[in-house]
């Protein structure tokens, strides 16, 4: 029977997350990336202040403590168990469950940024691409504070222009399926072309924003992985199941 894991893209469960201690102080974030970073991506990476903790526990120590958490429990686990004792600078690192945080906000949307190196890694990064369909302006408007019926040059070019653009966006996969979604950007300025320019930018960035809130990334234990799409049809569906990564 193979296990998979659901990667949904919302900020990982604070189970996915490793506590470091006995971390040289020396160490810098991108060594723990490096060497956790090699059993699954991270999604963040938090080092104390070992100047900090020598004044809250009186500690004279020369080590810190440092959290990681990865998108996957598969991946937690198997770091925590491959690199407990692990040398950083000569001193071993032990490795704890990650702690709780009763502040943890749970389920917020991962930044674009974040969702694309998620599906780069996970699906791959020639496995599915975006291509804009549409980019359409919506709203072009000038707002001049003059009360006069015939406004001077200064008028004009202090006025503000507000401008609003929808675009829609095709997402195709590796299987050959695709899907559309929809984006909307505003902005405001007294440029004109840099309103446009940035109203057209925010469009396309939120509609692939809306396009992460559709996938659903099946991680199989054997290492592939399925595509799910929200408002799938149940073809869709075995389609996504039989034509894994």
């Amino acid at each position: 029977m193979v296990d998979c894991e659901i990667l949904i893209f919302k900020t990982p469960d604070q189970e996915n997350s490793l506590f470091i201690t006995n971390l040289a102080c020396q160490t810098t974030q991108s060594e723990i990336d490096r060497v956790f970073g090699a059993y699954g991506p991270l999604y963040s990476i938090h080092i104390f202040d070992p100047e900090k903790l020598r004044v809250e526990f009186n500690r004279g120590t020369n080590t810190t403590c440092a959290t990681v958490r990865y998108y996957l429990m598969s991946e937690a686990t198997k770091a925590s168990s491959c690199l407990n004792q692990f040398k950083f600078h000569g001193i071993p690192i032990k490795i704890t469950k990650g702690r709780q945080d009763k502040d943890f906000m749970k389920g917020h949307d991962l930044p674009l940024g974040l969702s694309m190196e998620v599906m780069n890694h996970y699906v791959g990064f020639n496995k599915w691409s975006t291509h804009i369909v549409k980019l359409e302006k919506k709203v072009l408007e000038r707002t001049i504070s003059s009360a006069s019926t015939t406004p001077n040059p200064a008028d004009i070019e202090a006025s503000m222009v507000r401008c609003e653009y929808i675009c829609l966006l095709e997402i195709k996969l590796f299987d050959g399926r695709s899907f559309n979604t929809f984006g909307t950007g505003k902005s405001t300025g007294k440029n004109i072309p840099a309103v446009i320019q940035s109203a057209q930018k925010f469009a396309v960035t939120d509609a692939k924003k809306r396009s992460f809130k559709r996938i659903t990334l099946l991680i199989l234990s054997t290492g592939k992985t399925a595509v799910l799409v929200k408002d799938s049809t149940r073809e869709d569906i075995l389609q996504a199941a039989s034509s894994v990564r």
